[in-house]
């Protein structure tokens, strides 16, 4: 049985009256119990003297109801197994996983903002500090908290800019374009995560050159081109 909720369960009052409405009263309060019990704890054992104590009964009592009770459950193993029970258990234990991954997913890109708001400007600074002791005038990469950024371009008419994406991206772009490649149509691009990943180029050439040149690429890692303004997907 998976993780689930202890504080609330659901409860069918057209489907509840229908399967007990034979009980008396001490019968669908017990019943009421075990149930509610198998809620918290998972199937209740099967030994009399401790479900005479899950229902409040005394023992005899509690024997007196057994046959009426247990026709709800499959008794074997040594437990009590209620089949609605455990699939409202499943249906919550899911639907608690999914609410658990949608706040992940809420905090990565949570992370992911917080990562495009901080690391340009930490890149600029970078640059900046590095103008005082001179570099070449090629293009070269900069180390910004642990990710590689452009330099500026030769003759410095254009801001360095950092790409935020995933490493594996820019390290493919290299490997099969090159170096200059990537930090004239990759590093000038911003990246998303959410609601799907996403390569946002700041013009229309850009968005159709890397879907060109990386259509196989893209499509196997299920990643999509576009506009930054637009966040229009990619030609196909």
């Amino acid at each position: 049985m998976t993780d689930k909720p202890d504080t609330w369960m659901p409860l069918y009052v057209s489907d509840w009256d229908a399967s007990t409405r034979h009980l008396d009263v001490a019968e669908d309060g017990a019943y009421g119990r075990l149930v509610r019990f198998y809620w918290r704890n998972g199937p209740p054992p099967d030994d009399d003297a401790k479900l005479a104590r899950i229902v409040g009964a005394t023992l005899p009592r509690w024997l007196k109801m057994r046959a009426t009770l247990a026709a709800f459950f499959a008794v074997g193993d040594g437990v009590w197994r209620h089949k609605r029970v455990e699939l409202e258990l499943e249906r919550a234990a899911a639907a608690h996983a999914r609410a658990v991954e949608r706040a992940r997913a809420g905090g990565r890109a949570k992370a992911a903002m917080e990562r495009a708001s901080s690391t340009p400007q930490a890149c600029l600074e970078n640059a900046h500090s590095q103008s005082h002791t001179g570099r070449r005038a090629s293009k070269k990469a900069l180390l910004t908290s642990g990710r590689e950024c452009a330099d500026e371009r030769a003759g410095g008419s254009s801001p360095p800019h950092a790409w935020l994406g995933p490493a594996e991206i820019r390290e493919h772009v290299v490997q099969d374009r090159g170096e200059d490649y990537a930090g004239s149509w990759l590093d000038t691009c911003d990246w998303q995560d959410l609601p799907e990943r996403m390569i946002l180029t700041r013009t229309q050439i850009g968005a159709e050159r890397l879907w060109r040149d990386f259509r196989k690429y893209l499509s196997e890692h299920d990643i999509s081109v576009g506009l930054k303004q637009s966040k229009e997907r990619g030609a196909a």
